[in-house]
């Protein structure tokens, strides 16, 4: 039982350091930053969660992003810092009328709150406690029309406060199963090597 045992400890250890990409620059994990702004590498995980599922909107929050990746080789222990939480990625069709109440709640969020949110494909500013000049990748939101999103289960089912998720939720989302630690794993290794990253403020407070 001990030799099985430490085979399989072996194994695991042998899986965290694993490298599976490389980043020449600082990727910004730190907490007071991504709960208060939009940095390099919450931008990239949200930007690995649409690429994942060909969504044409992502929403990660600032509470899910937990490290910062050092320059260097990124190994699955890495990873598994700044992800450690075994969320997986949650599919569901929402409405530009749905997705203009996400961002008048999200506007509400306080810096330093772990729902601090983070957008992929989706650029808005927060003006008189609502959320204004939203765009779809570049195009204006329109609210009558249907936009794949995708997010943590964690938020689809109403964690942070995000209990705006519930319609789309009912009317057919779906949990695709896919960790998203392991999603950006298989991102980082499609990239190989990060040069750099969009580090813009998508949100603009």
């Amino acid at each position: 039982m001990e030799a099985a045992l430490g085979y399989f400890l072996k194994i695991g250890a042998e899986k965290l350091a694993l490298v599976v990409g490389e980043t020449k620059v600082l990727l910004d994990g730190e907490r007071n930053n991504v709960r208060a702004r939009d940095t390099n590498l919450s931008n990239m995980v949200a930007d690995s969660m649409r690429w994942k599922t060909g969504a044409d909107i992502a929403l990660m929050n600032g509470g899910g992003v937990r490290a910062s990746i050092q320059p260097g080789p990124i190994s699955y222990r890495d990873i598994l810092t700044v992800m450690p939480f075994g969320n997986t990625l949650y599919v569901m069709e929402v409405t530009g009328e749905e997705i203009q109440k996400l961002l008048d709640f999200v506007v509400t969020i306080p810096e330093g709150k772990g729902g601090w949110p983070h957008f992929s494909n989706l650029t808005f500013a927060a003006k008189d406690g609502k959320g204004v000049d939203a765009k779809v990748g570049g195009e204006p939101l329109d609210p009558k029309k249907s936009y794949k999103m995708v997010t943590i289960n964690y938020l689809a089912m109403g964690g942070d406060g995000y209990e705006v998720f519930k319609d789309a939720v009912a009317r057919g989302g779906y949990d695709t199963g896919f960790v998203d630690a392991a999603a950006f794993q298989e991102f980082l290794a499609d990239q190989k090597v990060i040069e750099s990253w969009d580090d813009s403020q998508r949100y603009v407070r």
